[in-house]
């Protein structure tokens, strides 16, 4: 595992900025995607990973270090409570351990890795939006 974070982002980025505006760790894309169960029992988060550690980023290295990052994202939060009666839920949901689609950006000299992942929740309060509900793509009843 490599310790990392989401980057928080803003709901719009064409709009100026304003003082206190809500941040949130990414946003749900609506766009269809060529996924088996996409739209009913998987959806898709666009995000930006910041890693804790220094690690160069190169594209060889660019998918074991986001699949390292997924799985340390993927570990719950240490409990509050003193004889751990509750569970503590994952901050952003599960995420698969592959993501969609990896691509290394670069801002004011620092290095993040943008990821579409893959989730099975398809609404989080963590992520703006919520992901886009497919029926259509289900096989239709003949009648007779």
């Amino acid at each position: 595992m490599i310790k990392c974070k989401l980057q928080k982002t803003r709901e719009y980025t064409i709009i100026p900025e304003k003082e206190k505006e809500r941040l949130k760790f990414g946003r749900y894309l609506n766009s269809t995607y060529p996924l088996p169960d996409f739209g009913t029992k998987k959806w898709i988060v666009a995000a930006n990973i910041v890693l804790e550690e220094e690690i160069s980023l190169t594209a060889e290295n660019l998918d074991e270090i986001t699949e390292r990052c997924v799985e340390f994202l993927n570990t719950p939060p240490p409990s509050k409570h003193k004889r751990g009666r509750k569970r503590t839920k994952l901050l952003y949901g599960r995420f698969e351990e592959k993501p969609y689609r990896t691509i290394i950006k670069e801002r004011d000299g620092k290095q993040y890795i943008q990821v579409f992942l893959v989730t099975d929740q398809r609404k989080n309060r963590a992520f703006w939006g919520e992901g886009p509900k497919t029926n259509y793509l289900k096989k239709r009843k003949k009648r007779s």
